[in-house]
């Protein structure tokens, strides 16, 4: 039995693209990529120990050279507490030498500079601007601390002539060199924690205090027990106390303040 061939032109088939429903979509709308906005403006991020690498390179090299120094001798640290609390005229003439000299003024230096950046850290809390230019408001510090390191003991020496005797304002003024020295020694690493995290300001500075009054009040108490001979001498001790001890103090944060404002602020 014949069979029937179904015979389909392409022209009898449906056109299934056109009527597929995919293509009857319309093509949507371009999208344009942009740049997301920034989280904050401003410049890239400096460390703190980055804007202020000239202060540490002085400080480091001034650390540096105080360990040299104690590297043959470590009685040093015995001489200066002992210049700090003793009153007594030293047994051996040849035990003030010219290496233990050389070790309290590079603490007295180190003093002076970690009481700088102390000080300027302090400063950076409510004058923001000087640190635009750290290393000249450090500088301008170091002027005020260094006069009050540098005026101070001639003034001691002199003051301790009048109201005693040579022996015992030497005596005297050595203590207030110790004195600074052990300052120098206790205020380095807050210095250099204050050039690392700035934010801890507020700590640090409460505590450089506390050890500034303690090592004060043993350096009064040696005073004391050199010129208090009398009772009539309270009237020239608290004299003292305010013209020599309070006031250089309160006058070198002001000259700090004073310089860092007029130059750099």
């Amino acid at each position: 039995m014949p069979t029937d061939t179904l015979n389909i032109t392409p022209a009898a088939l449906p056109d299934s693209i056109a009527q597929d429903s995919v293509a009857a979509i319309p093509p949507p709308p371009a999208m344009i990529m942009e740049n997301p906005a920034p989280l904050h403006e401003g410049s890239s991020h400096v460390s703190p120990a980055a804007a202020n690498s000239w202060t540490l390179l002085v400080l480091f090299l001034l650390f540096a050279a105080v360990c040299y120094k104690i590297k043959n001798n470590d009685k040093y640290f015995s001489y200066l507490f002992r210049d700090l609390t003793n009153v007594r005229e030293r047994g051996n003439a040849f035990d003030d030498t010219v290496r233990e000299t050389t070790f309290v003024t590079l603490l007295n230096i180190l003093c002076a500079v970690s009481a700088a950046i102390i000080i300027y850290s302090s400063l950076a809390a409510s004058m923001p601007t000087i640190t635009a230019a750290p290393f000249l408001s450090f500088l301008l510090c170091l002027a005020a601390t260094s006069a009050y390191c540098l005026i101070l003991p001639p003034v001691y020496w002199f003051v301790g002539d009048i109201f005693s005797d040579r022996n015992h304002a030497k005596i005297w003024t050595n203590g207030f060199l110790a004195s600074q020295g052990v300052l120098g020694v206790a205020l380095f690493p807050l210095a250099l924690v204050s050039l690392f995290y700035p934010g801890a300001r507020h700590i640090l500075l409460p505590v450089s205090i506390i050890i500034l009054i303690i090592v004060k009040l043993l350096f009064i108490t040696k005073g004391f027990r050199i010129f208090f001979t009398k009772y009539s001498s309270w009237v020239t001790f608290l004299y003292y106390l305010c013209s020599l001890e309070i006031v250089p103090l309160i006058l070198t944060f002001v000259a700090a303040s004073y310089l860092t404002a007029t130059f750099v602020a």
